[in-house]
């Protein structure tokens, strides 16, 4: 359901357990944002750089599985370490629970959420998937065309619009062609500019020069760890907690950095090494 849509599930509910039991959960959020971020790198529409690079390179679902993998398992792991230096208490929260008033509905959502995963694996065409979806909205609850984040869209359309404007000066393309010498150099560029324009315009920048999707692919997803900026689920991840305590903005940001320099260096190099001595890179 891509990293943002996790996000957006899981940060309001952490929120709401934190305000009952009046437990802070800073290093929750920020390593829930962590798990989203590496979360999504496994599969094609894990985060938009993703479907970018699998839909652009036309890529077979086993070689994109086997080359995200390894890196998805050793996030997890590190993950899992870091974890487990949180403070552990056992919480009690009341909470009135959700009941499903149409089953029907239920079924409909779900068998249309397999069809566009299927469209994204490309077992039925795109523009099949996108008719249906939008003829289910407009019958089931066409409400939820009203709050669709169009300005959001539009900002998708503009990155694509200005990088393929840019991507054809004379000036991107000699600095392209001279720091793009090499899986290597694709690799660590991505790492390094998604840092300051995010990991999905990076992504579709660095794709127009350079056939190498494997480092490309990899370089974009460990770099949406770092920066706030790198990825636009952090961004997300940060309103929500500034919305409900407007006064930790600066305690988040620094809490944020370290652990998320963290997670980079160490996911940055290691992969790295691995490749090396595979003699991928």
């Amino acid at each position: 359901v891509t990293n943002d849509v996790a996000l957006l599930t899981f940060v309001p509910l952490t929120l709401v357990i934190s305000r009952k039991t009046k437990v802070p959960m800073l290093d929750t959020v920020i390593l829930q944002t962590i798990a989203a971020n590496i979360g999504s790198s496994l599969t094609p529409m894990g985060n938009p750089q993703n479907l970018f690079i699998y839909t652009f390179y036309e890529i077979k679902p086993v070689p994109f599985f086997m080359t995200v993998l390894s890196l998805a398992i050793l996030g997890i792991i590190t993950l899992y370490f870091f974890m487990r230096r949180l403070e552990r208490k056992d919480l009690k929260v009341e909470m009135a629970p959700v009941h499903m008033t149409d089953s029907k509905k239920t079924i409909a959502w779900s068998m249309i959420l397999v069809i566009i995963i299927a469209s994204i694996f490309g077992v039925i065409p795109y523009e099949a998937a996108f008719i249906i979806t939008l003829l289910s909205a407009v019958i089931f609850n066409r409400q939820l065309l009203f709050k669709i984040d169009y300005l959001l869209l539009l900002t998708f359309i503009c990155f694509f619009i200005f990088v393929g404007n840019i991507s054809n000066t004379s000036a991107v393309h000699t600095l392209a062609n001279t720091s793009l010498k090499d899986s290597a150099s694709v690799y660590f560029n991505s790492i390094l500019l998604s840092q300051f324009i995010s990991n999905v315009p990076a992504s579709i920048l660095l794709a127009e020069f350079t056939p190498d999707w494997k480092p490309l692919l990899l370089g974009v997803n460990i770099g949406g760890l770092g920066t706030i900026i790198a990825s636009m689920a952090s961004v997300i991840s940060y309103k929500l907690y500034i919305q409900s305590n407007p006064y930790e903005g600066k305690q988040y940001l620094l809490k944020f950095s370290l652990y998320n320099f963290s997670f980079l260096a160490f996911l940055t190099l290691i992969p790295f090494v691995i490749l090396k001595i595979l003699k991928i890179f």
